[in-house]
């Protein structure tokens, strides 16, 4: 609406005070789940040298979504700050970045696609694989388990200011279990880019060989 756009700015910072900079971070519309006139951007970027023709780019969701990248397999990961942990790939392109938009992944484009998606180890990040699957429902989630939690949480986790609300659906008995296990944590957030390199790397070749 006109009243949301002239008065972005104040209702950001009001809802930043509410739930603890959350409108910030995910940025006004996707917190308000709401369609934005301008277009997101995503960086999209070829994990096998040559598949494109640059080495990184940004493109809009809606042009993604119009698109029909090479490649057999596509990574889809929540946050761009993960680039630097991702391995070449043979055939792969990754689209990093998302957030909560991911409608784009029910296009056409990406019905032939083998879809992989990684994110946050947090009520919020749980919540964009329930909305991915929601969009594309054969995605293989990775690294974003109980198990892998636990592992890594002692001295990786930290407070989630504002938990998000369990999806109706979108995520199997064992992520929604894992859901409510995280709501009861006073560490419930593991953000993917403080992984073990190693251990990221070790999920997206079991991936590939399962998706070959």
């Amino acid at each position: 609406t006109k009243f949301l756009d002239r008065h972005a700015a104040l209702l950001t910072r009001l809802l930043d005070e509410r739930y603890a900079g959350a409108a910030s971070d995910q940025g006004l519309h996707d917190f308000l789940d709401a369609p934005a006139d301008k277009d997101h951007w995503l960086l999209v970027a070829p994990l096998e040298p040559g598949l494109l023709p640059f080495r990184r780019q940004r493109i809009t969701a809606q042009e993604l979504a119009e698109t029909r990248l090479p490649g057999s397999r596509v990574l889809v990961v929540e946050n761009e700050q993960c680039l630097h942990l991702l391995p070449e790939l043979p055939d792969t392109v990754a689209i990093l970045g998302a957030g909560l938009d991911l409608q784009w992944l029910g296009a056409d484009a990406f019905n032939s696609k083998k879809v992989a998606y990684w994110g946050d180890m947090d009520t919020w990040g749980l919540l964009m694989l329930a909305r991915a699957r929601l969009s594309c429902p054969g995605l293989s989630p990775l690294v974003m388990s109980r198990c892998c939690f636990e592992k890594f949480s002692s001295q990786r986790a930290v407070p989630e200011p504002v938990p998000a609300e369990l999806p109706s659906a979108g995520l199997d008995e064992e992520e929604a279990a894992f859901f409510r296990f995280l709501l009861t944590q006073k560490t419930g957030r593991l953000e993917q880019e403080y992984l073990p390199a190693d251990v990221v790397q070790d999920a997206l070749f079991r991936w590939l060989e399962m998706s070959a």
